[in-house]
């Protein structure tokens, strides 16, 4: 299959001319991402054992993968060409009871459809937040009165919009061997959007920073607090004071007010097409060959891309390769901002984050999109387009593959 045409086959992935369903099911397998009819299904056994009518808040349903130890043997077979033995599909489902602070995780057989193990947490493990909590912070931030009296004091041009930047609350320290981290809290920052542009959602608001940092309870959705943030070079905090116009700093190309015209058009033309091939080793899992490397690539909520099976020349160099996680710290010990760490998987998720490629990719030449499946709020599919993106890029004698996900 070349990769001209291997997004014929599949049903979510592909190059810019679209996609097609394909002729066939694909086979199980134990590394293919969970499909959507598999999430419904997560989700659907973990509805089915509250009372009807109960609320709960999906916070991620991912791959529960086979142990090394049984999966190993399992590769082997197959790039033998041996029959495989036969193994279990599962999901790892993470959730919260309602607008609680109840946090399960639980393991999900999709083959005989059963949940295998469900657990509540103790009360200081706390889960990512979701795409759907976090707007859910910005609006009940922006529509507090107290917040919204705060904001007044600054006396904002007329018209302003205001940004909200939630953050996951780290513990504020241990105190008589406790934890301060029962609640779980999110820090938010404000910003304002160019006031001569504000009807621009891409602004860069970061040029517009506001001295008011609201805290939210996520089970209540409360504004709990208001810090009033150090703006100077030392640590006073100093009375809210009316907003005094700052210039702009724009990145977007139609914000500028010119650009550079020394460069002429960079065109990759590949008239063969692309070295490597895309096929399909499960529904939501593809195999990628080019020039003697061989490896399979899958998509999860935290990490994003998952890269499986890694071989060269046909040895084994990796069994899995992934991001764990970034921790971010802004360096900045005053107090609020010596909370402002990103976990940049944890605390959100690389998957749910990423972006579709194709608006705006930066690749050239011959490229195959793939795209996701995660899980919503209510444990329902979502379909991410176009999160990986698999060109060929020359580098000299260091030429390769490159498969950036964002």
């Amino acid at each position: 299959m070349t990769a001209a045409s291997a997004h014929q086959t599949s049903p979510v992935d592909g190059g810019a001319n679209g996609t097609k369903k394909p002729a066939a099911p694909f086979p199980s397998h134990p590394l293919g991402s969970l499909t959507a009819e598999e999430i419904r299904q997560s989700s659907r056994l973990i509805v089915q054992r509250w009372p009807e009518g109960t609320p709960l808040q999906f916070k991620s349903i991912k791959l529960q993968e086979p142990a090394k130890k049984e999966l190993v043997p399992y590769l082997a077979a197959e790039r033998a060409g041996k029959p495989v033995p036969a193994m279990d599909r599962r999901s790892e489902v993470h959730y919260l009871l309602g607008n609680t602070a109840k946090f399960h995780v639980a393991i999900v057989n999709l083959s005989r459809s059963a949940v295998e193990s469900h657990v509540l947490l103790g009360p200081h493990q706390h889960p990512n937040a979701d795409g759907e909590e976090i707007l859910a912070l910005e609006d009940a931030v922006l529509k507090d009165p107290v917040v919204l009296a705060e904001i007044a004091k600054l006396q904002l041009p007329e018209g302003s919009v205001i940004v909200t930047d939630p953050w996951i609350y780290g513990s504020d320290g241990v105190k008589n061997d406790r934890f301060y981290d029962d609640k779980r809290l999110v820090q938010c920052y404000l910003y304002m959007r160019d006031p001569d542009n504000a009807a621009e959602r891409d602004s860069c608001h970061y040029a517009f920073p506001l001295p008011l940092s609201p805290v939210v309870d996520t089970e209540t959705k409360k504004v709990v607090r208001i810090d009033v943030l150090p703006t100077g070079l030392d640590e006073k905090v100093r009375p809210l004071a009316p907003w005094k116009p700052v210039p702009p700093n724009e990145y977007i190309p139609e914000a500028q007010p010119r650009l550079r015209t020394d460069l002429k058009p960079l065109q990759v033309h590949q008239p063969e097409g692309a070295s490597f091939t895309v096929e399909h080793f499960a529904e939501m899992g593809q195999l990628i060959r080019w020039q003697k490397w061989e490896l399979k690539v899958g998509f999860n909520q935290r990490e994003g891309m998952v890269l499986y099976d890694v071989h060269y020349d046909g040895h084994p160099l990796f069994y899995r390769l992934s991001l764990s996680d970034m921790a971010i710290p802004y360096a900045d010990p005053r107090s609020p901002y010596h909370r402002k760490q990103a976990f940049d998987l944890g605390d959100v998720g690389a998957g749910l984050m990423a972006n579709n490629l194709q608006l705006g990719c930066d690749c050239l030449g011959s490229i195959y999109y793939i795209s996701g499946v995660l899980a919503d709020a209510r444990g329902q599919p979502v379909r991410m387009p176009n999160v990986i993106c698999v060109h060929e890029q020359d580098a000299g004698l260091l030429s390769s593959s490159t498969w950036p996900a964002t």
